[in-house]
């Protein structure tokens, strides 16, 4: 019986390298075949992604190498990923910011959630945990993505107005009260802005509510930011607390 089991098992093996490089030779004209391979191996598994990143979703025992490879292909692989890495998600989130929506939370770094943010500001919407160096840099490249920060402050908002004046719809009322947005207007063309006393600047104005003293947005910005904390919250010309 033994001596059968092993001629047998011989006899076989030619077949099984040819159903195997069957299997290769098909994914490699379409990676979607994968879904009928009912053997799988590496070698036809890298083949199968590398034609078409798509058949990562039917590859049943995933691999760094295999999965990397089908995200390094397309970002929108990292969707079908099981295990991913942090290596993967920077991958994929450098190619396209979007694709933070993909990232586990467990991978969620400062770094790959900067780095989408910076391509696509409105992916804030898929950062588990915000920060407002996150969100700054998020309003700072598309100040609409204003819209999905969690806490909002005067700075946050303001930098988002700056960018996109259609951000304005999303400043949430206690913050509204604290300032008032305008446009340019010919009402403001001969106006010095008392920080940076320039009439001529196309820069957009906002008036602080308690004391009406008008200013350039960015320059009202910059103050915010760089002044000390108790400074910040005073009117730049009468040191009012207006915030």
């Amino acid at each position: 019986m033994t001596l059968d089991y092993q001629k047998i098992c011989i006899l076989s093996l030619p077949i099984i390298y040819i159903l195997i490089s069957y299997d290769i030779w098909q994914v490699k004209k379409n990676g979607m075949a994968l879904k009928d391979v009912k053997k799988q191996t590496r070698e036809i598994c890298m083949a199968a992604v590398k034609q078409n990143w798509l058949a990562l979703q039917f590859v049943k025992e995933q691999t760094k190498e295999i999965c990397m490879l089908a995200v390094q292909q397309n970002w929108l692989a990292l969707q079908y990923v099981k295990e991913q890495t942090k290596e993967m998600c920077l991958n994929a989130v450098q190619q396209n910011g979007y694709a933070l929506e993909y990232v586990h939370v467990k991978e969620q770094t400062h770094e790959i959630c900067m780095t989408a943010i910076q391509d696509i500001g409105i992916a804030l919407e898929w950062v588990k945990k915000q920060n407002k160096e996150i969100c700054l840099a998020a309003v700072r490249q598309n100040g609409e993505a204003l819209k999905w920060v969690k806490k909002q402050t005067r700075d946050i908002c303001l930098a988002a107005i700056h960018n996109n004046r259609n951000a304005l719809k999303y400043v949430k009322k206690h913050i509204l009260k604290q300032i008032e947005y305008y446009t340019n207007s010919t009402s403001l063309e001969n106006d010095k802005c008392p920080i940076c006393l320039d009439a001529e600047s196309i820069d957009s104005w906002c008036m602080l509510n308690k004391c009406n003293h008008k200013y350039h947005i960015t320059c009202i910005e910059k103050w915010i930011l760089n002044k000390p904390e108790a400074i910040q919250k005073t009117c730049p010309t009468c040191r009012e607390i207006v915030f």
